[in-house]
């Protein structure tokens, strides 16, 4: 708990959002602002129990936290891009993180039946490899082959499942409770955030007519187009509500664990307020800019 109070006066003393008086100077604090939440998520996952899990958890809980680690793992890397003025980096990384998020909340409020079905949709394309190795070919008899189907047999036989433990999965295309990734998102957040955060981010993730025209080509006036070799600039409404979803996932863990930790929750709370705030800021100084072009 010491290492998150360290954090926490981190945020206190390094996050002045008053001081910002323009849009450079607003991105530079949350930039550090957004890096101080990493590091907090990052303790986070470290944190345990010991009444409860004396050296580690359980296998319902690690499949939960192994999304949390993922969602700090990437979000360190997406704020790396952020303040690098990274735009390009930024958007293909939010869509995961998203993703993350949603999906451990979603195991979180919906129990151990579905976190195991979750685990074995994650066997969809190993068990499609094991089947193509097990046709004797030349190919499949390779030292590495070899190797490959071992190890897939082994996360099974570590899991407890054998290759008829999936009908359930199978009938449910592989989808985590029979359902899509919208119908599990849209359960649980404003659904234009699926529109805005999840869909816009997929463009960039598979690449869109519409996304090569804001960010990857220049029209001329003779209406041809050129390569437009320049990252676009990223702004927190890029990383801000990604943020509020993700600190919904970690209050929610913490709940889980049963860490009682009256600073958690503060911290959580005075995380959501600045994130809040440096929103409307943003906003606020995005509409004036707008205005003074005009």
């Amino acid at each position: 708990m010491e290492e998150l109070d360290k954090i926490y006066d981190r945020l206190i003393e390094n996050v002045n959002i008053d001081k910002a008086t323009t849009l450079d100077e607003l991105l530079f604090v949350s930039g550090n602002f957004y890096e101080i939440i990493a590091d907090y998520y990052d303790v986070l996952t470290r944190v345990r129990n010991e009444d409860i899990n004396v050296k580690g958890v359980n296998k319902y809980d690690a499949a939960i936290l192994g999304l949390l680690v993922r969602i700090w793992k990437i979000l360190k890397l997406a704020i790396k891009c952020y303040k690098d003025n990274d735009g390009d980096g930024v958007s293909l990384l939010d869509r995961m993180i998203i993703e993350s998020a949603v999906t451990a909340k979603y195991l979180m409020v919906n129990g151990n039946d579905i976190i195991e079905d979750y685990r074995k949709c994650g066997y969809k394309n190993r068990l499609q490899i094991l089947r193509s190795l097990d046709v004797p070919t030349q190919k499949n008899s390779s030292p590495t082959a070899i190797r490959l189907k071992e190890k897939i047999k082994s996360k099974l036989k570590n899991d407890g499942y054998e290759n008829e433990s999936f009908s359930k999965q199978k009938g449910n295309k592989w989808k985590i409770d029979g359902k899509s990734f919208y119908d599990i998102f849209s359960q649980q957040e404003p659904e234009y955030f699926y529109r805005n955060l999840f869909g816009l981010p997929s463009e960039n993730i598979h690449g869109s007519w519409t996304e090569s025209l804001d960010y990857h080509l220049i029209q001329n006036e003779d209406m041809s187009f050129t390569c437009n070799p320049y990252s676009c600039s990223p702004d927190l409404r890029m990383i801000s509500p990604i943020i509020k979803i993700c600190n919904e996932a970690f209050i929610l863990w913490s709940k889980r664990i049963g860490i009682k930790d009256e600073n958690i929750e503060k911290t959580m709370r005075i995380i959501d307020l600045i994130n809040f705030k440096l929103y409307e800021k943003f906003e606020d100084l995005f509409e004036k800019l707008l205005i003074n072009e005009n």
